[in-house]
């Protein structure tokens, strides 16, 4: 309530001023005022399909709907408010006004969206939504964890085991293999990866 009568206080000041300043009644003065907030209503209105056409172009960037909307009709009531547009050199008003209205929506989601960058992750077949490839790489970093909690060898059993080193899957008898190749018996290796890998599982 304080706030409208403090806005018809600033206006009624405003009228008397303009009234004495261009030599004119008060009550010619504010006929024009009030007609002049009816047109800029008037103008709203009629172009608002236009900033919500304007607006359906930059959905998804950011922010809602209905704030683009809101952005749109705020850059409408400024561009209506500069009245730079010159009809008699063939300016249509709805390309004037439509330039405010993307201005306002651009400018607003350059300033209040933040860009979350993802890394660049090369999709395997089958693999093509980001949301897949996002959770499949925090899983492989939340294995890696907890691989860094056995010592080397049981690690690297494990790795080979389940193809975790970027390499196909092994199957036992070439894990065995593998570690009687690098200086281990066999029957120990074998013996030993088999304890690792029931116990990991």
């Amino acid at each position: 309530m304080r706030i409208g009568v403090r806005e018809a206080l600033g206006c009624e000041t405003i009228s008397k001023q303009l009234a004495k300043v261009i030599g004119m009644k008060r009550r010619s003065v504010d006929k024009i005022l009030c007609e002049g907030r009816e047109s800029r209503q008037k103008l709203a209105r009629s172009y608002c399909r236009l900033v919500v056409s304007i607006a359906k172009g930059y959905q998804g960037r950011g922010l809602s709907f209905q704030d683009l909307i809101q952005e749109g009709s705020i850059g409408l009531l400024r561009g209506v408010d500069c009245g730079e547009i010159e009809p008699e050199r063939g300016h249509k008003l709805s390309t004037y006004v439509g330039w405010w209205i993307k201005k306002a929506i651009t400018g607003t989601i350059t300033n209040d969206t933040i860009l979350v960058r993802l890394p660049d992750i090369i999709a395997g077949p089958g693999e093509t939504m980001p949301e897949k490839m996002i959770k499949k790489q925090l899983m492989k970093q939340e294995v890696d964890k907890l691989l860094k909690t056995l010592d080397k060898r049981e690690e690297h059993i494990l790795r080979l085991r389940f193809g975790l080193n970027g390499e196909p899957p092994r199957s036992c008898e070439e894990i065995g293999g593998l570690l009687s190749c690098q200086g281990r018996g066999f029957a120990r290796s074998m013996s030993f990866h088999y304890q690792i890998y029931e116990r990991e599982l």
